[in-house]
């Protein structure tokens, strides 16, 4: 389930929302973490076809890190263009540590 946010000046004379179809994307970190963890407690095991399968899941687990980061950016500039359109707004927008961290 996805969720909108509206985001409205101090006036409250304008707002802009951020749509339900915007935040739908956020789940899928949730189940990046879910593969990654198979992928983890597949790859305590010793048996070669079992480590094979836990390497695959690994790629499957970081591919959708991969498009989770993505939709994070796109989420984050929409926001950013979505902001700038209020009047009477000195919307300053940054990318946080976390963004920087997300691949080292």
């Amino acid at each position: 389930h996805a969720y909108q946010v509206a985001i409205s000046n101090e006036a409250k004379t304008a707002n802009v929302i951020i749509g339900s179809s915007w935040t739908r994307g956020l789940a899928v970190h949730p189940v990046a973490a879910g593969v990654a963890f198979v992928a983890f407690l597949l790859s305590l095991s010793i048996h070669p076809a079992v480590t094979l399968v836990a390497s695959l899941f690994s790629f499957l687990g970081a591919a959708l890190a991969l498009i989770a980061f993505a939709i994070d950016i796109a989420l984050f500039v929409f926001l950013k263009h979505e902001a700038n359109k209020l009047p009477d707004v000195a919307a300053h927008t940054t990318i946080g540590v976390g963004t920087y961290l997300a691949f080292p």
